[in-house]
């Protein structure tokens, strides 16, 4: 059983630096049919090992770390099943769908990587839609889609019916049901389309996104006003990504870096205060960011206090005591936590704080 463990990493060593023709839309590893198939094979003598032992344990799949198991019979990798992501744009709506599926899994399945999501952008052939299926029946892969032309749409549910390939439509039944609301007929022409008239200066979203690129960092306190929301925190604190990521979603968002030291523009006080949204985070979790921050600007940290611990803290202490004086702004600690979800958090508050439902205007 040692000598097969020890054979089975020797192998994937050889291995990690294949690459696949296909986008990845997480940092896995694309599981290919030739690996699938040595790992079908460990996998049945790896469980008949352990089934002989009554004994199982699941670990997550990655193949620089395979080593240290190469001398235990009683532990086996999990390989992360396989989804492919075809659009005819970007993909990015589909993967944010599937990316927000996947998280009713966390609990349910044993290990961080339930799936590896592989994405396939800008189709629009009959030929390249054949290819993807095959692969996909291949690699026993679901597939997820959003075409908006119906012959696209139909080729890829009789190919993958051919192939016995399971596959989601996440378009077709809403634009069917939004032409029968409007009473409009479709245009069947993917975003990127040079047939479809552009409509980023009428926009919302493009708005917002320019605004708050433009207020940035502190930029221009006379427009704060103008925003839907204002970012408060330190330095390193992801006031920019946060930002950035409201702004895609059409709110106007202003941040402001503090720092000690630095007097705050009179303008943070005269806008409406429930716009207004203070960042916190751990203070050793963000010497860590800082640190290597520096490290990867090729900066030696040296006696900076930017990355130091007892400096962080004094910051941190700083922006604590300002938050105490304006109990009005929501504090949010962001230790640990991604843009989406601290995001979501704001929009909670927003929402429960108007006490109505969000209403959305599409120019």
């Amino acid at each position: 059983m040692q000598a097969f463990a020890a054979a089975l990493a020797s192998k994937t060593k050889e291995n990690k630096n294949l690459t696949d023709t296909v986008d990845p839309v997480t940092q896995n590893g694309v599981v290919t049919k030739r690996q699938e198939e040595r790992a079908d094979l460990g996998d049945r003598k790896l469980k008949e090992a352990a089934s002989e032992e009554h004994h199982k344990v699941e670990i997550p799949y990655d193949p620089s770390s395979l080593e240290q198991f190469e001398n235990d019979p009683q532990e086996f990798c999990v390989l992360p099943k396989p989804i492919y992501i075809l659009s005819d744009c970007t993909g990015e709506s589909a993967a944010r769908t599937v990316r927000a599926a996947l998280g009713q899994f966390e609990s349910s399945i044993r290990t961080h990587c339930p799936a590896t999501l592989l994405m396939h952008r800008f189709v629009s052939t009959e030929k390249r839609i054949l290819q993807i299926v095959e692969d996909a029946s291949n690699e026993d892969a679901l597939v997820v889609f959003t075409l908006v032309d119906p012959e696209l749409v139909e080729i890829i549910q009789n190919s993958c019916a051919k192939h016995e390939v399971k596959c989601v439509d996440l378009w077709s039944h809403l634009l069917d049901i939004m032409e029968e609301h409007l009473d409009v007929i479709r245009s069947a022409l993917p975003m990127n389309h040079p047939n479809r008239p552009s409509r980023r200066a009428l926009d919302p979203d493009y708005e917002a996104v320019e605004y708050t690129r433009k207020m940035d960092d502190g930029a221009h306190p006379d427009r704060w006003y103008l925003a839907d929301i204002l970012l408060l925190g330190v330095s390193r604190s992801g006031k920019t990504p946060l930002s950035i990521f409201l702004g895609q979603r059409g709110y106007k968002v202003a941040n402001l870096p503090l720092v000690k030291g630095c007097p705050i523009p009179e303008e943070l006080y005269k806008i409406d205060q429930s716009k207004i949204f203070a960042l916190t985070v751990d203070p050793h979790y963000l010497f860590k960011i800082r640190r290597s921050r520096m490290g990867s600007m090729g900066v030696s940290n040296g006696k900076s206090m930017y990355a130091d611990l007892k400096g962080v803290i004094d910051e941190l202490d700083y922006a604590h005591n300002l938050y105490k004086k304006n109990p009005i702004w929501p504090v949010l600690d962001v230790t640990n936590i991604g843009v989406e979800e601290s995001a979501a958090k704001i929009q909670r508050v927003i929402t429960d704080r108007d006490n109505k439902t969000e209403r959305v205007m599409v120019a």
